[in-house]
């Protein structure tokens, strides 16, 4: 089992997801989504537990997603 998204969109964007493919190589925006309310629990590489709330800012998202937190974007 193996799970993946981006931090393109923030969580629970109104966009949908697309061009999702269940290989490897596929490509595709798909933004982290839950069923907890108001939020995500993400899995940091420090193997780190932690809750964003719904309402995070698209660059603080985005920062989060790279390594050291300062890396340029797409």
């Amino acid at each position: 089992m193996e799970t993946w998204y981006s931090h393109l969109l923030e969580p629970y964007s109104r966009i949908p997801d697309c061009g999702m493919t269940w290989d490897m190589f596929g490509g595709g925006v798909i933004t982290a989504r839950s069923q907890h309310p108001n939020g995500v629990n993400v899995l940091l590489m420090d193997g780190s537990v932690r809750f964003f709330g719904d309402s995070v800012t698209a660059n603080i998202w985005q920062s989060i997603g790279t390594r050291a937190g300062r890396e340029g974007g797409l």
